[in-house]
């Protein structure tokens, strides 16, 4: 079966193989051109979307030096995959976490496994928490206060913790002429 390298790889391998006036340059990549095809997020500061960047990049070879499929791979590598899945579960990471679910259902981890349900699990409470955080911050700006209420009460269903909510209820308070304190 035949290898499917990635495509942001693919073109991050093409910029850097041959250059105008230079030879190839093969094991001496240049990482500022990778940083920029797979770009920065907007929404992170430059630190963090460098570190997700390098770590998407990490991801990316990884994939690609795997000696072979990782269905084929048998009951090592579906340990490993386990172990990585668990690693990441206990970091609390959504990224970490989404990146190792999917490398372990490759590695042929079945949704009976309890670390798969734990992943999958996990990334419903951290997108709930993300969106919940999201429409706060958007209410908080609007400086409505019904906005504020109903974000407020999504945050609440989405169990994100009372301190990530403080902000809003201030605002909520100064929106309604109350003094903060």
């Amino acid at each position: 079966k035949p290898l499917k390298v990635p495509e942001d790889l693919v073109r991050f391998l093409r910029v850097c193989g041959t250059k105008p006036g230079q030879e190839a340059s093969r094991g001496k990549p240049d990482y500022q051109v990778l940083l920029t095809i797979l770009g920065a997020r907007e929404d992170l500061g430059w630190k963090e979307a460098d570190r997700r960047d390098l770590l998407e990049f990490e991801m990316l070879v990884r994939e690609v030096n795997t000696p072979q499929p990782r269905e084929a791979c048998g009951e090592a590598c579906s340990e490993l995959a386990r172990q990585e899945l668990n690693a990441a579960i206990a970091s609390k990471d959504r990224e970490r976490t989404r990146d190792a679910l999917r490398r372990a259902l490759a590695a042929g981890l079945k949704d009976d496994v309890a670390a798969v349900r734990s992943a999958r699990l996990l990334m419903q409470d951290e997108e709930a928490h993300a969106l919940a955080r999201a429409t706060l911050q958007a209410a908080v700006a609007s400086r409505e206060s019904r906005r504020i209420c109903s974000a407020l009460r999504e945050a609440e269903m989405a169990g994100l913790p009372e301190e990530e909510t403080t902000s809003a209820r201030t605002a909520l308070d100064e929106a309604d002429g109350f003094p903060p304190g």
